[in-house]
This record gives C-alpha cells, structure tokens and sequence, in this order.
C-alpha cells in the first residue's frame, strides 16, 4: 500500500507535482483560517505576502543557477574542458570516479560520466 503511494508521487511530473503541492497548500492554508491551531496578534495575510516575495525570489534564484549549471555543461561538452577530457579512463573508472563525489551535504550536485563518445548527465538530491 504504502509503497504504491511512493511510487505514485516518484512517477508524476513536474506540472502534477506542481498541482499537488499547491493543492494541498491551498486546502490546510484555507482549513487553519477556519479552524486555527493557535491565535496569533500579527496579521496574518500581511505575513503571507512576506513569504511569497521569500519563495518568489528562491524560485527566481533557483532558476538562474539551473540555466547557469546547463550552460556550463553545454559549454563544457562543446568546448571539451574537464577532467573526463584530460585523462583517457575506461568507461568502469569513469562511473566510478563520477560516483565519489564528496562535500555537497543536503545540496544538489550533479555527477556525469562518459560511455561511447556521449555524456551523460546524472543528478542526485540529499547528502552524499
């Protein structure tokens, strides 16, 4: 049961998953201003606009890096700059060199390794 529910959520895509969140955001957002958990003396709707001028500019920052980062990976392919174009290592070495990647605690990071003259990029989520 449970694991049908995770692999439901891990096979939607972005616009479902976009859908859900705000969904369920909307419902318990609209169910704590009918029945609040705790009364607070602070406006509640002027604190709101705080918060969405916070994730708007996350979100905005968020997607600069992401066109940043394919760039550089564009660039890095086009240009053939890197390590994986310095050094001539089996496709073996190379998987396994791109998998001990090492600092990025609770940060994305991306690895990417070379099979048949195509690279391949692999992303990872969490720490490593």
């Amino acid at each position: 049961m449970l694991n049908d529910v995770i692999i439901f959520f891990e096979n939607l895509n972005s616009l479902d998953k976009f859908i859900w969140i705000v969904t369920c955001l909307t419902i318990f957002w609209v169910a704590e201003g009918i029945y609040p958990l705790f009364k607070f003396s602070y406006n509640k709707w002027k604190h709101s606009k705080v918060n969405f001028v916070l994730l708007g500019t996350t979100m905005l920052i968020n997607v600069l890096f992401g066109i940043a980062t394919a760039g550089i990976f564009a660039w890095s392919k086009t240009n053939e700059f890197g390590l994986f174009y310095l050094v001539d290592l089996p496709v073996v070495g190379r998987i396994n060199i791109s998998s001990d990647d090492v600092g990025f605690d609770s940060a994305v990071f991306s690895t990417r390794f070379v099979a048949q003259d195509q690279i391949y990029v692999a992303f990872s989520y969490g720490a490593s």
